[in-house]
């Protein structure tokens, strides 16, 4: 027997299976699917058994190990790989690699074994632990070269060290052995308190009595055995575990019974309730009438910001609930991902990567605010996680609910076309009106002399909210103190050296830093080109307003959330929790306070520069425009009347305007505007990123492209011209974009590949403004 096998190297030169013997000690174990470990030329390297053949013409080696006990990879994860392979030109280790945990990856290290010391050069003795092994760090691999010398020389040899990324988490424990021979029991009347048949950690038999030595001398004459437990690293949460006792309203009711009716049914539902409506409870009662049915639940979240309120939810009605983001630590992860392999959670919560959790007995995909982009991977191997699950519903013949208040412009199109079902929730309950939409032109700030980033009605309310101790929203979304820097002598603009971006001013820090590459440097005053001290900043950034609300609103207890504030670990639900309990009267953030955040106490909700994201040149820019603002505005008078202040300079766009007229006017006015341009939903629209280090040559590939392009039937070919962000970590940059009805991906595919080279790198995008 032999196993066809995907190498995990990145390379495509190595881009193809490699066919390994399968001996007689692993035939009867080995799978399609698993992990194993496989010679590679002078390297041991881990890959991914995708099929198991009886005859092979190139298979000379055999497979050294299995590492799974069960497949890694399922039937169900193969047919997501292929359709991710259909469409896009990545490589096949890359697609694996995106779709397993990264916890379950393996680590290749090296070890330096010191075999003549006397030999060994006296600056790396010292590496040398007491065994004469040196565990190579990753930042001392440009040693490498050295080591090898002295290896062809018999002074050291270097060792692959393969080690899983993460690892589980042991307790030693102690267990009474009833048929001990010890004779000096007598001693220790704190025995008599030990059962025989439970296992005690030391802390336990510290807590019982016992000293450290005493523990040592019973474990000594095998009074005590020792053994090891795994310990799970449960997810700590700020919030309490109480639930809301909610009576569903008729509408609620009407979603609920029609979701349930399609259970064991491949049926996509467009669940769209203004916000406020109560999605979450239809979620809720869904859910626990499909536990009982012995079926598992995925529910999907765009942002971490959003994990801690749907958790809380969650966790205060159902007790196995398994929560996977990026925010946990690497254990965490590991811990919950055997949680959910070994199906001990009824419920799994994720953001977008848990699309890819290997679930079994799923009975029903819900993506909770399914308009958001943040389900789209734009990065490395792109991917739409709203696509993903819609293959798994397939797969499984189980419903998926796209909840939103604003859905995506296409997935209204699909409902209308009863593509999906639409459920609609029209009210708040207990007859809580939306809140009142004011829309402030600060233009018109200006002529009555008012230069605060603030209106007159915007600071009135704040205030007049702090007086009656309610709490208030502010949405900014732009990061950092200001925008950039410039010299007001000789109009020098700061740039990253790689990017050719304006550098941001951060005042926390006084750094410039570029948001694509992460270049920074610290912030001067003196000018680089004319050296005179001239550098101020221009603009607004979030870290400005809040300077700005502290200096008007002096008593304001006032919180910001941004990504620069969210990245540590437990961050999001810190906040937000501090926010839920009134230690802050004020939060200032960015997008990501916008969305899915139930905050009782809070009655305004002030926006600045609300036209912002229209400027942004993206034909999605009015679509993410108006569902920004009907989310943030949804904040406000969730439980009692609420209040919305938007402040702009273009509010006349129907972006904007539809705010006071409601989604279907602003859907109509966007499906018209993309009718008249063919962009989706009555085209599909994809790009290519042509990146190289030579201008010339990037363009001139750029342009073969779109050559090979138009000679296809029925696709209409845009460009080249240069793509929104010029050049990143020194490529410069072009995009050919293309519309269609229908296309082959093979001769995509094909065409990609033959274009691309050691100096220039293509990438297809199968979904406009992924780039």
């Amino acid at each position: 027997m032999f196993a066809k096998v995907i190498i995990d190297i990145k390379h495509q030169n190595v881009n193809h299976h490699y066919d390994y013997i399968i001996n007689d000690e692993l035939k009867d174990d080995i799978k399609i699917g698993m992990r194993v470990l496989v010679p590679f030329g002078a390297q041991t390297r881990m890959g991914f058994v995708t099929d198991i053949i009886e005859k092979s013409s190139t298979a000379t080696k055999e497979i050294l190990d299995i590492l799974d006990h069960v497949p890694t990879i399922s039937d169900e994860l193969f047919y997501i790989i292929n359709d991710i392979q259909k469409q896009s030109s990545e490589l096949y280790s890359s697609v694996f690699d995106t779709v397993i945990p990264g916890e379950i990856k393996l680590d290749y290290d090296k070890d330096v074994y010191l075999l003549n010391e006397k030999e060994c050069p006296e600056d790396l003795l010292s590496n040398f632990n007491q065994k004469g092994i040196w565990h190579l760090k990753k930042n001392q691999f440009d040693i490498l070269p050295r080591l090898r010398r002295l290896q062809k020389n018999d002074v050291v040899e270097i060792k692959l060290a393969i080690k899983q990324k993460t690892n589980k988490k042991y307790k030693t424990t102690y267990t009474l052995n009833s048929n001990h021979t010890y004779q000096k029991i007598d001693k220790y009347p704190q025995l008599k308190d030990i059962k025989a048949d439970i296992q005690y950690d030391k802390n336990q038999l510290i807590s019982l009595g016992f000293s450290i030595s005493q523990i040592n001398t019973l474990t000594k004459h095998q009074v005590f055995i020792l053994s090891s437990q795994q310990m799970i690293r449960n997810i700590k949460h700020v919030f309490d575990d109480k639930d809301k006792l909610v009576q569903l309203t008729d509408e609620q009711k009407l979603a609920a019974v029609l979701i349930k009716q399609s259970f064991n049914q491949s049926k996509t539902f467009l669940l769209k309730g203004v916000t406020g409506s109560g999605k979450t409870e239809v979620y809720l009662d869904v859910i626990e009438d499909l536990i009982k049915q012995d079926k598992r639940v995925l529910v999907m979240v765009p942002e971490i910001t959003l994990i801690a309120p749907m958790a809380q939810r969650l966790k205060s009605r159902f007790s196995s609930v398994a929560i996977y983001h990026s925010a946990l630590s690497a254990g965490e992860r590991l811990d919950q991902y055997q949680m959910i392999l070994n199906d001990e959670a009824s419920i799994v919560l994720s953001t977008r990567s848990g699309v890819f959790l290997p679930i079994k007995d799923l009975g029903l995909i819900i993506m909770d605010e399914e308009h958001d982009r943040s389900y789209i991977q734009t990065e490395h191997v792109t991917y739409d996680a709203k696509h993903i699950a819609s293959l798994r519903s397939t797969y499984h013949h189980i419903p998926l609910v796209l909840g939103s208040a604003t859905p995506s412009v296409v997935s209204m199109y699909k409902a209308l076309g009863h593509e999906y079902t639409l459920l609609n929730l029209t009210s708040r309950p207990l007859g809580i009106e939306q809140p009142d939409i004011k829309l402030i032109d600060m233009k018109d700030e200006l002529k009555q002399k008012n230069t605060s980033i603030f209106s007159r009605d915007l600071l009135i309310s704040m205030k007049d909210r702090l007086k009656k101790e309610e709490q208030t929203l502010i949405l900014f979304n732009r990061k950092g103190y200001a925008p950039f820097v410039l010299c007001r002598q000789c109009g020098d603009v700061p740039k990253c050296p790689d990017c050719e971006i304006s550098l941001t001013y951060y005042k926390d820090k006084n750094i410039l830093k570029c948001h694509y590459c992460g270049y920074e440097k610290p912030f001067n005053q003196t000018c680089e080109i004319c050296h005179q001290n001239a550098v101020k900043e221009v603009g607004v950034g979030i870290e400005y307003v809040e300077s700005e609300l502290k200096r008007t609103l002096p008593n304001a207890r006032i919180l910001r959330m941004d990504r620069n504030l969210t990245q540590t670990k437990g961050s999001h639900e810190k906040i937000w929790h501090q926010f839920l309990n009134h230690d802050a009267d004020i939060l200032l953030g960015t997008q990501m306070i916008s969305k899915g955040l139930d905050f009782p106490k809070v009655t305004l909700v002030g926006v600045l520069m609300a036209d912002l994201s229209l400027k942004v040149p993206s034909y999605l820019a009015s679509e993410d425009t108006f569902m920004l603002l009907t989310q943030i505005a949804g904040r406000s008078g969730r439980h009692q009347k609420g209040e919305v202040i938007i402040q702009g300079y273009d509010l006349k766009h129907y972006a904007i305007d539809a705010l006071t007229k409601g989604y279907d006017t602003f859907y109509k006015e966007a499906l018209y505007e993309r009718k008249l341009s063919q962009y989706e939903p009555y085209s599909h629209v994809s790009q290519f990123l042509i990146e190289g280090q030579s201008y010339l040559k990037t363009y001139q590939n750029a342009f073969l492209l779109k050559k090979r392009l138009s000679k296809l039937e029925t696709v209409t070919v845009l460009g080249p011209s240069k793509a929104l962000i010029k050049k990143i970590r020194q490529n410069f940059r072009f995009v050919v974009t293309i519309k269609y009805k229908n296309i082959d991906h093979d001769t995509i595919k094909e065409i990609t590949n033959d274009l691309s080279n050691d100096d220039i790198h293509i990438k297809y995008y199968p979904n406009l403004d992924m780039i």
